[in-house]
Order: C-alpha cells, then structure tokens, then sequence
C-alpha cells in the first residue's frame, strides 16, 4: 500500500501537466489568430488601376474594404496626389470592374453524406449553392471570371476555368461527381488556387478565394505560409463550413477562423445551399470599384507616381504617358462641285 498512493499521486501529476500542456497548446493557437487580427490594419486600400482613355481626364480606379472584405463607399477623407503634388479637385463615382473568384470544392469522403432530413448530400448542397451564385451574383456582362477547383486523386482538377457567362459556370459544375475519394488534399488545393490567384492579379478586378470544406483536412501547421500568400495577392479566403447544421463545433469553426480571419475573409456555417448568399454577396458588392476621377496637371512624356491616402493607409501606383503632339487633318471629300450661280456661292 505503501508503494502504491506514490503512484496514484505520480499518474495524476501526469495527468495535471498533460492537460495544463493542452490548455497552453490552445491559448497559444487563440493568441497567434489574435495577433494576426490585430496586426491588420482596420481598412484595406488599393489601387486596382487608371484610367487614361480620356487624358487629361483621368481615373484611379479603387478597392476600399473593412476587415471581413466589405466595400466602405463614404470615403471623404482621401487624399490625392500626382507627382507629388496635392490634387484637392476630384470626384468619386461607381465603376463596374468585375471580380476573380475562385470556388474550391474539398470533396473528402463524407461529401456524399446526408446531413439532415432533407436528403441532400454535402456535394449537391455545394453544386447548388454554386449554382445560386450563376444565377443571382455573376455579372451579366461577363465581367466575373469564375474559376472551380475540386479534387482528383493528389493533385487538383479545374472543373471551370475563368469562365464569364452564367450558363458556362452552370454546364460545368452541373455534371460534376465527386465518387469517394478517402481525402482531398485540400491544402494542396488552396496552394494551386493562389498560384492561379498570382497569375490574375494584374487585372485589377477584386478577387476572393472561396472555400467548401468541413475544414477536417485544414492542417494548422500549413496556415502560416497560406496566410502570407493571400494577404501580399490582397485575396480573401471565405470558407463556407460543411456539416454540423447552423451551429457546428467551435473547434472546428476556430480552425477555419484562424485561416480565413487574417485574409480579411469569414465563416459561414452552410446547412443549406442558400446560406452562402452572405459570402456570395460581399464579393458581389466588390465587383463596383470607386473610381476617383481628376484632370492631371502632366504635360510631358515620362512615368509619374500617383498616390491616393485615407487615414493612415496609402496606396501608390505609376502613370506612364507618352504624349505625342496633335496631328492635324483636312477631311475633304473626293469631288467639290459648286453649288448655285452667284460668284461667291
């Protein structure tokens, strides 16, 4: 008996420190989102790009967002400046610039499941919410260029490929079926959507990243470099969660957070297909652009920087003209005939 209160007493210090050691591993992981969160700044400016078609009638063309990607459109205390030089006499109007986004479908091995009485598997909740976006969101314009990446085997499989029209997006999502793949290598999948994010970034249209997932397959050691990525691309990662109806499990609901929050993107429990609208809808909003308009004050030849401020943010760009000289034109028809019988007609 002696012996044995000494062991009893050792196995639950054990226990103690295994679980004190757990405690720290997560206050650790809800400080380092914490500390992300913070270290974004309160707003988001950029320059999506000019608009010298009209010179000396200029347009700077601008993405202005709080910290979850939604547009803010009162903007009165921007400043401008050309070359260095203050422009206090400009106008902001609506642009429609279009947007990049691209739908990464994690078709892991429950995404035939049911998750309710409804009867509809995971995958026909993504297809359809996919296709509510066709439908209601894309600008008819063909200015939206839509991009759906879903899993094959290791590496990934581009279901849609920026594609423009509604009825594109609808004929190659429709058909799609995931079979049972024991994981999707989702991660994977994320790295090979920035890639294509990289590629399109000088289009200057607002892009976002959006993510069906049940976020099983989110690998936290992974974040870091991801993170990194989508905030130097300005790309937001939205996930809209799979599973565990309209409350799902705060751990899983954390880890997805701890991805998307620091890329200016969010969670939304997704139940049922209509319930991606809110995710669906920022990024519609994004699609129109404030375009500062003003009339430079260059009258030569040469790349300038052009720097717009809001508070304590700053974007900053360069115009490159080459202006040539006026090129003067008689437009004179082929064959003068005189007209009428006195001397001067």
């Amino acid at each position: 008996m002696q012996r044995t209160k000494p062991r009893r007493l050792l196995r639950k210090v054990l226990i103690v420190v295994a679980i004190a050691g757990l405690l720290l591993a997560m206050m650790a992981g809800v400080l380092e989102t914490a500390r992300a969160q913070s270290d974004l700044p309160e707003r988001r400016l950029e320059i999506g790009g000019l608009d010298v078609s009209q010179f000396p009638d200029t347009g700077v063309n601008l993405i202005v967002t709080d910290r979850q990607s939604r547009p803010l459109r009162e903007l009165g205390a921007l400043r401008l400046r050309e070359s260095g030089v203050p422009i206090a006499d400009y106008e902001l109007t609506p642009l429609t610039a279009g947007t990049n986004v691209f739908m990464v479908v994690d078709a892991n091995s429950r995404i035939q499941e049911a998750d309710d009485e409804s009867g509809q598997t995971r995958l026909q909740k993504v297809k359809d919410s996919i296709l509510a976006y066709a439908g209601r969101f894309m600008d008819l314009a063909g200015r939206d260029h839509v991009t759906v990446i879903v899993p094959d085997g290791e590496s990934g499989r581009v279901l849609a490929e920026d594609v423009t029209a509604p009825g594109e997006l609808i004929e190659a999502v429709q058909p799609y079926d995931a079979g049972r793949l024991p994981e999707s290598a989702v991660m994977d999948l994320l790295e090979e959507t920035l890639d294509r994010a990289a590629v399109m970034r000088e289009t200057g249209r607002f892009q976002a990243i959006v993510l069906y997932t049940d976020a099983s397959g989110l690998n936290e050691a992974r974040f870091e470099p991801l993170i990194e990525r989508a905030q130097e691309l300005q790309t937001p990662i939205f996930v809209l969660l799979l599973g565990g109806g309209a409350t799902p499990n705060e751990t899983v609901v954390a880890t997805a957070t701890a991805l998307v929050r620091p890329t200016r993107g969010f969670v939304v429990a997704m139940p049922a297909a209509s319930d991606s609208s809110e995710v669906f809808q920022v990024i519609a909003d994004n699609g129109v652009q404030t375009q500062l308009r003003y009339r430079s004050n260059i009258q030569q030849s040469g790349s300038y920087p052009v720097t717009v401020s809001l508070e304590n943010l700053r974007a900053q760009t360069t115009l490159d003209l080459e202006l040539t000289a006026p090129e003067v034109r008689l437009d004179v028809p082929a064959s003068i005939e005189r007209a009428g019988t006195q001397p001067d007609a």
